[in-house]
């Protein structure tokens, strides 16, 4: 490998660090970023295997974990209740994907496992998609809903939102019960205001 195309690809890294996701850091006065994400699905994916005793392929859990949202350093984040930038997502997702491929031609595993992922081909897949439906959800009960509290968003339009989508792995689904139990427990706490 030359030099430059290693610095090209470390490049492309921080500009995915540079992503900027809708939720805060939890205790911090900025937004998370896609890395940060990332890594926490990451070992979060990694424990959840390993925890649970899953019978599941951990190696490429966690890569799919990697480049879940890899596309994003290209199309920036799109937060679930901004109907505006989220029009024609798959699109520009797909011409990311295609961009990135071209960038990184000798990377050819990203380009089946983004494919995978997004397909949901296998149960790595899915938990992974489980688990990166949930984890926001788990980050902003412990900074104390305050992305929720800014957002005005509501317990039933986040519960409409999410119940579906954690639905794909059964992990994700169980816990999803647990943690709608927990978010009715402290609804005014974190949301500012009950669901109707």
């Amino acid at each position: 490998m030359k030099i430059n195309k290693l610095l090209e690809f470390l490049k492309f890294s921080l500009q995915f660090r540079q992503t900027q996701r809708a939720i805060y850091a939890v205790g911090e006065n900025r937004m998370e970023n896609d890395v940060e994400h990332s890594y926490q699905l990451t070992i979060l994916t990694w424990y959840v295997i390993e925890s649970e005793k899953l019978k599941l392929d951990s190696n490429l859990a966690i890569k799919y974990a990697l480049i879940h949202d890899l596309e994003e350093a290209i199309t920036g984040d799109k937060p679930i209740f901004d109907k505006k930038s989220r029009s024609g997502k798959e699109n520009q997702e797909k011409l990311a994907y295609e961009i990135i491929s071209k960038m990184f031609p000798d990377w050819k595993e990203y380009k089946k496992l983004s494919t995978n992922y997004k397909n949901k081909k296998d149960e790595e897949s899915k938990l992974v998609n489980g688990l990166d439906k949930i984890l926001p959800v788990l980050n902003i009960y412990i900074d104390g809903g305050r992305i929720w509290k800014t957002e005005d968003t509501t317990l039933k339009t986040l519960s409409e939102n999410k119940k579906e989508k954690v639905a794909i792995h059964p992990f994700s689904k169980r816990m999803w019960i647990d943690i709608e139990k927990k978010l009715q427990a402290k609804e005014l706490e974190l949301f500012g205001k009950l669901s109707k």
